[in-house]
């Protein structure tokens, strides 16, 4: 005796898939074309060097804080602190990487400076000349307004005396 599936708790084999399951989630692997071995990370690239970076971080800040913590006691041995500093800080950071809320939270921070629109090299040139140029110019109202305020002080100051 067959079952017959019912209609609404389940599917059939003739129903195509829905279209969510076939979009790629943005921090996929995917091969870059059909005949080539080379994968695009995309925005995961940039949360791992974040990552990467972290590591590095804590490793200098542990390495700092350990010689210090050590010399208190007896001359610090600089290959075990900064042993035990590299190691504290890998270990943090792929503790934090393969943690679901923060790694998920590390990629939507990529994705959205990923949609950023990043000002072109003649935009930046033309926006640093005009910051140069507004810094002269009030360096230069500020230097004339203090020249004269320290003239009327002056002039003040003098006669009280």
């Amino acid at each position: 005796m067959s079952e017959q599936p019912d209609s609404d708790s389940e599917t059939r084999d003739d129903e195509p898939e829905p279209e969510a399951a076939a979009t790629p989630e943005p921090h996929d692997v995917r091969p870059a074309s059909a005949g080539s071995a080379v994968k695009v990370l995309g925005v995961e690239r940039y949360v791992q060097f974040g990552f990467i970076a972290m590591a590095g971080i804590i490793f200098w800040i542990l390495d700092k804080v350990l010689v210090l913590v050590w010399d208190i006691w007896a001359e610090p041995n600089t290959t075990v602190v900064s042993a035990i500093a590299f190691a504290s800080g890998v270990a943090v950071a792929v503790g934090l990487y393969f943690h679901p809320r923060l790694n998920s939270l590390a990629t939507e921070v990529g994705i959205e400076l990923s949609k950023v629109s990043w000002p072109t090299r003649k935009e930046t040139y033309s926006a640093t000349i005009i910051v140069l140029i507004t810094s002269v110019i009030a360096a230069v109202y500020l230097g004339v307004l203090d020249f004269f305020w320290s003239a009327i002080t002056d002039l003040i100051y003098q006669t009280k005396a």
